[in-house]
């Protein structure tokens, strides 16, 4: 598909629900009735986007806003707004122009973002599929269309201004695109730190540490099926791909706290798909395989003492919750008793390697510290007391140094930050 982004013309495209005009006949922009565009001018749509766009004009996001709600009416006249236009097509070249930057375009960027993760999140529509797969599937050789795609992709998720809803958005588009060409995109080789599993990796724990405490488990569900449905999507499409991936970021980026959440919440949802409970075993093994890999066979490119260490420090925060956890699902008699089981052996598994016992070497934050007469400071379990920090849930930050009263050894707060709180 040619570039749909060009040099705008002076005049602005015609329209006839405009209230103010300029003496030469020229509409004035914020008088213009945007719905009625949509819904009566539809083939003058991505003239209007991309005259506004290249005005930086405040306009475009009222457009855009339309454009949305026309989508979740779920109309007949929506689907042909889209299927006669290239809509699609001239909001995703705008995010993949070299000149566009979120910094300075950032309003543009929640909407053109928020209607792309909008309208392809639809597969309930008729044609609306289709119409996003034929998209993406048509990749232009010439500008080198599916790097570029990825790249700016894989930009979002590392970039630190998505957070919220943005950056919820932006995770759901990144999956809705990858979903849509997997093994296109799969095979572009990128360099190690730029690809798409170090990307999702960051921006999930961007995401947990951003969330308000009050929406915490409503949100880090979402958080967590993105992140392993599209890893899902990469082991079928590019096996050796990830396995490298996940061997390079596992420890560094902390695999083992998503797939900890990622377990939890596969055995208590009642729709979970075989693919995902395959996806976590499979992301498990690669690290235990890693791990254990005799030193002739081990990559060059790969530290695996400071990756041993990493994961160490990492599978020790959450594996004692996780195995409890999994324990109570197993002593219910419910229809996720096999999936539990079967969960319940790789993690099991994985405490061996590092020698685990449980609630004996390894902490325990489903409940904060309490000060003891019996037992000294480092043997208590700890847990932030700060609801807002990121060690207060399931998913500890990275790098949490706890301070406690030297009184009483009960521990406060886990860095600078948290005392505030």
């Amino acid at each position: 598909m040619p570039n749909t982004i060009h040099d705008a013309e002076r005049k602005a495209p015609s329209t006839a629900f405009a209230r103010l005009f300029l003496p030469d006949g020229t509409p004035l922009n914020f008088s213009i009735q945007w719905d009625a565009v949509v819904a009566e001018e539809p083939s003058q749509i991505t003239k209007w986007i991309e005259h506004l766009y290249r005005r930086k004009d405040p306009e475009v996001s009222n457009l855009l806003g339309y454009l949305t709600r026309a989508v979740y009416t779920r109309s007949a006249s929506s689907f042909w707004i889209i299927r006669s236009t290239d809509v699609l097509g001239v909001l995703v070249d705008i995010l993949l122009e070299p000149i566009y930057t979120p910094t300075i375009h950032h309003h543009q960027t929640t909407e053109i973002i928020g209607w792309l993760s909008n309208y392809m999140s639809k597969y309930d529509l008729p044609g609306d599929k289709s119409t996003t797969t034929a998209y993406f599937k048509h990749f232009s050789d010439a500008d080198d269309h599916p790097r570029r795609l990825l790249n700016r992709l894989i930009a979002m998720l590392y970039n630190e201004n998505f957070v919220g809803q943005l950056g919820l958005e932006v995770g759901h588009l990144c999956a809705e695109v990858f979903g849509r060409g997997p093994k296109s995109l799969a095979s572009i080789d990128l360099p190690a730190g730029q690809r798409l599993v170090p990307g999702y990796l960051v921006w999930f724990h961007r995401q947990m540490c951003t969330i308000p405490p009050a929406q915490l488990i409503s949100i880090s569900s979402g958080l967590v099926d993105i992140v392993i449905s599209t890893f899902a999507k990469l082991v079928i499409a590019a096996p050796d791909v990830i396995r490298t991936d996940i061997s390079l970021h596992a420890g560094s980026h902390d695999l083992m706290s998503i797939l900890a959440v990622g377990s939890v919440l596969a055995v208590k949802a009642a729709d979970m798909s075989e693919a995902i409970e395959q996806t976590i075993v499979f992301l498990l093994n690669i690290v235990q395989r890693s791990l254990l890999q005799p030193p002739a066979q081990r990559a060059s490119q790969i530290d695996y003492a400071s990756m041993y260490n990493a994961v160490r420090k990492a599978l020790a925060r959450v594996w004692c919750d996780t195995m409890n956890d999994l324990r109570a699902v197993l002593l219910q008699n419910t229809s996720s008793r096999g999936s539990a089981q079967r969960l319940f052996n790789e993690w099991r598994d994985m405490g061996r390697l590092f020698s685990f016992r449980e609630n004996i070497n390894v902490f325990v934050t489903q409940k904060p510290s309490d000060p003891s007469n019996l037992l000294r400071y480092w043997k208590i379990p700890k847990r932030c007391f700060a609801n807002s920090c990121a060690c207060s849930v399931v998913s500890p930050a990275l790098h949490s140094h706890f301070r406690a009263c030297k009184g009483c050894w009960r521990v406060l707060y886990c860095n600078a930050n948290c005392q505030k709180a």
